[in-house]
Formats: structure tokens, sequence, C-alpha cells
């Protein structure tokens, strides 16, 4: 972990710090800032939900899914001669949670259904994974990286079941994913 931090650092300008709005209300939550994140010789490549950021990043760190660091030929075989200083690859967990939606969407119309209903809120799912059944509610990260790193070719299918408001059989509605082996 402290070799993760120290080359993070090395690729990166970063300045944590708090705010506060006022003296009675305050933000503790932290933010960090990638200050000059340009496509230039001496600063590693910025990419943010899957796009090439070339301005001053601002995001809130509790946000943050994921922070890949690519380096070598990793980074020049994806970004050519943009990647030769690096690149760090940044998953925001509204970009995740939107990844895993659209993936499962395309194997389930039911699913897709309950989605466009919902405005595309699933916290009042049930996802059952791997015989173990996991609630989204508060989305743990476990959870999260679960379902954002099942490849689609993986998955053999996903199930809806849609909760039972006339017997109360089922309290909450269901998605089963089952993977190939």
């Amino acid at each position: 972990m402290k070799v993760f931090a120290s080359i993070f650092c090395l690729f990166l300008s970063i300045t944590v710090s708090a705010q506060s709005i006022d003296t009675t209300h305050k933000d503790t939550s932290v933010r960090l800032f990638l200050r000059d994140a340009k496509i230039i010789a001496d600063k590693p490549l910025v990419v943010l939900n899957g796009y090439i950021y070339k301005r001053e990043l601002n995001i809130n760190s509790d946000s943050v899914f994921d922070i890949e660091l690519l380096k070598g030929h990793e980074a020049t075989d994806l970004f050519g001669s943009m990647g030769l200083k690096g690149v760090i690859l940044i998953a925001t967990k509204k970009f995740a949670i939107k990844e895993y939606q659209d993936k499962f969407s395309t194997l389930c119309l039911d699913y897709k259904k309950y989605l466009i209903n919902h405005k595309n809120d699933d916290s009042d799912l049930i996802y059952v994974l791997g015989n173990q059944e996991h609630s989204v509610n508060g989305y743990p990260a476990e959870l999260l990286k679960e379902l954002y790193e099942i490849p689609l070719k993986k998955i053999k299918k996903v199930a809806f079941l849609e909760r039972d408001n006339k017997y109360n059989v089922i309290n909450h509605s269901i998605v089963v994913i089952t993977t190939k082996k």
C-alpha cells in the first residue's frame, strides 16, 4: 500500500483540504485537486470515467470508486504516445453503478424496465451473486466492485424477480446473476 501511495505521489500533485461552509455547518469531506493534468511531456495522462481529462480536476474523494495507475507498455499499448508518462485511470462510484446497470440491462429487459421506472435507483434491490445475497443500499464497496468487474462474456443469465405487493411473498425485488464457469 505504501508503494501505491508513493507511486501515486510521483505521478500527481495532490492538494487535500477540508473546507468549511460556515461556522455552523462544516463540510468535512476530503477533496482531491488534480492540477494541470494536461497532456504534456512531464505529466501523466488522466482518464476520468473513460474520458481523457485535460483541465483541472476537482473530485470529492467520497465519490471515487477506483484509481488505477498504468505505466510503461501497459500505458502505451492502450493510449499510444499520450501514455508515455503513465496514465491515471479514475472511475467514480456513479460511473461504476451506471456501467453495471447498463451491462445487466442488456441481458434482462425486466431489470431495464425497473431501472427506467425508478430513475436508475437500484437501492431497493437485492442482488444475488454467487449464491450470496447482497443489498446495494448504501453501495458497499465490495458489492459495487463485484458487480462492476463481472465481464459481460462471463455472465450466463440475469433474472429479475419483481417485488410481490399482492401476497407480500417477496419484500424486495431481486436480481439474480448467474455466471459461466
